[in-house]
């Protein structure tokens, strides 16, 4: 399911050290409860994550689309999640599968070199 593999994901990066949160409806905050971090918006879902010490930040976007290439907001129908603006991809696959667990760690890494060239993108 991919819930499942979303939380996975999450629960990673934050032991990499990354902060997950996502903006609420009213724009005002940032939530990172389980409910919202799951929550489509209408074909994507976007979370803000943070590395406050390697003063990085960047946004995960989660690609939802049908067997037909439709729109879509069912999260059975996420493919992949793209590092915006950094080339990196992660595609989905069954959580119990060697390619998820070693995808899965290998993006987590690669995020975690984003900062480490001595770029401060908090700064900017």
């Amino acid at each position: 399911m991919s819930r499942d593999r979303m939380l996975d994901l999450r629960n990673r990066l934050m032991l990499d050290g990354w902060e997950v949160t996502r903006q609420s409806d009213d724009g005002l905050k940032d939530d990172s409860s389980i409910k919202n971090l799951v929550r489509p918006a209408y074909d994507s879902i976007t979370w803000h994550i943070v590395h406050p010490e390697k003063c990085v930040e960047l946004d995960l976007v989660f690609a939802l689309v049908g067997l037909m290439g439709e729109r879509t907001s069912d999260l059975r129908d996420i493919f992949r999640c793209d590092a915006k603006g950094q080339g990196l991809r992660l595609f989905f696959s069954k959580i119990n599968a060697e390619t998820w667990r070693s995808g899965s760690a290998d993006f987590i890494a690669k995020l975690g070199q984003i900062g480490s060239a001595g770029s401060s993108d908090l700064d900017t």
